[in-house]
């Protein structure tokens, strides 16, 4: 007997149904800079940790001409059983499948509470991201939450530049890092791959 899964099944795993709840509260008047998309972003973090959804990450896909909210993401990981299932991955994929393209053009800025891990990095490059905004380092990531952020390479910000991806970091970095202590300190699941 086969299994047929429909597609609002498929995308019941890339968010919550709390998810939606959030983004309908979301103001109609969108902040349209870094600062206030980045907010949205930390709101989103701290919204994931109170549900107790998953990881500490959360990430916003906006046009970058209009100022359009495109999608959000939140990290789907252990809910999912899908070890791609990063905020940004979530974000990435959910604003795609939305709109009907794989390349966005450059035309599309992500906001991403956490550096993006090295699978991260390179989904955003693929994808056609135009902009990216940081919140947390992949060390803070790392040295607080413990989560290993696999391979980047030293010269990752160059390599963004050279496929002109503007790179804005340190955006609410305070603030996440705060959210990710928070995270530690009640109990939450550190992740990574076993080793060889």
């Amino acid at each position: 007997m086969s299994k047929r899964f429909s597609i609002d099944f498929i995308r019941s795993f890339e968010l919550p149904s709390w998810v939606r709840d959030f983004v309908d509260d979301i103001p109609d008047q969108l902040p349209g800079d870094d600062i206030g998309f980045m907010g949205i972003a930390v709101d989103l973090l701290n919204r994931q940790l109170d549900e107790k959804a998953g990881g500490p990450f959360a990430a916003l896909l906006v046009d970058t001409k209009s100022g359009k909210l495109l999608s959000v993401g939140v990290n789907r990981v252990v809910a999912s059983f899908d070890p791609t299932s990063h905020a940004e991955v979530t974000a990435i994929r959910l604003a795609s499948s939305l709109l009907g393209r794989f390349d966005h053009g450059g035309s599309a800025t992500l906001y991403t509470t956490a550096q993006p891990c090295g699978m991260c990095l390179n989904a955003l490059i693929w994808a056609g991201i135009g902009k990216v905004v940081i919140g947390a380092t992949a060390e803070d990531t790392e040295r607080i939450t413990g989560f290993d952020e696999g391979i980047i390479s030293d010269d990752w910000r160059f390599e963004l530049k050279r496929r002109k991806i503007m790179l804005v970091e340190d955006v609410f970095r305070d603030e996440v890092c705060t959210a990710f202590e928070r995270y530690v300190a009640e109990g939450g699941f550190v992740y990574n791959g076993t080793r060889a």
